[in-house]
This record gives structure tokens, C-alpha cells and sequence, in this order.
């Protein structure tokens, strides 16, 4: 899924910007809890969607957040241009937010494959959900 690439290349930009000088890790930490929150929100959000229409304004507002937050996350690899973004383990500090971060997307990627068979034939669902896959 798309946006699971996405979110795992964002939690990879903040393990590494965390490597930075300055306030890095806190900048870092900070946009990763922003996420986590984020995550979690839109969970419980669609775990109680009762329809297509409550499932698609839930979406939005995710994917709405989730570019913001690329946004975010490309000013502090700009930021910080001495990291190297190659996909590695995050650093020990920020290992706890990227467990947590899993956690919460794979979360994710269970309701939404739920909800997507019970909003099929939701016109709003299935664009709120294309919006949410061309974040790229």
C-alpha cells in the first residue's frame, strides 16, 4: 500500500534527521509524536466510521495531516542536509516512536482493509482513499 511506504519513509526521515546536529532529535521526536497521535486518532476515527460517508471525512482529515506532516518532515531534511536518508535502523533515541509508529500503522492497514470491503460502493470513501494513496 502506498501509504504504508510513505509513512515507514517518513519514520526513516526522522530516525535520521535525529542523527543531526542541534536540536534534531527533538525536532524529530516531536513530528514523530505528531504522527503517533495522528495515527491513533484516525484508528479509533475509523474503527467507529458507520458508513462511507463518516469513513471519507475521517480519510481526508488524515490525509490532510499526513501531507502536512511530509511537508514538515522535507524542511527538517533540508534543514539538516548532512543526513543520509538510506533507510537504516533509527537511532536508539528515537526507537521507541518508530515501535510506536509501526504499531499504530499496521493498526491502520487492518481497519482500512476491513473498511474498504464494507465502503466499497461508497463513492466518498473510495475518493477520500485515492487522495490518501497519491500523497506520494
Amino acid at each position: 500500500m502506498k501509504l504504508k511506504m510513505i509513512t515507514v519513509s517518513l519514520v526513516l526521515a526522522f530516525a535520521f534527521i535525529a542523527c543531526g546536529k542541534g536540536n534534531a532529535v527533538g525536532e524529530a521526536k516531536a513530528l514523530m509524536n505528531e504522527m503517533i497521535s495522528t495515527m491513533e486518532k484516525t484508528n479509533s476515527g475509523m474503527e467507529k466510521a458507520e458508513d462511507g460517508d463518516a469513513a471519507a471525512e475521517i480519510l481526508e482529515s488524515f490525509a490532510d495531516s499526513m501531507l502536512k506532516m511530509k511537508t514538515k518532515s522535507e524542511e527538517l531534511s533540508k534543514k539538516y542536509p548532512e543526513l543520509n536518508l538510506d533507510g537504516s535502523e533509527p537511532p536508539p533515541e528515537l526507537k521507541e516512536e518508530a515501535e510506536k509508529l509501526a504499531e499504530s500503522m499496521q493498526k491502520f492497514g487492518g481497519i482500512m482493509g476491513s473498511k474498504a470491503a464494507v465502503f466499497a460502493t461508497s463513492e466518498k470513501f473510495q475518493a477520500a482513499a485515492k487522495k490518501l494513496s497519491e500523497l506520494n
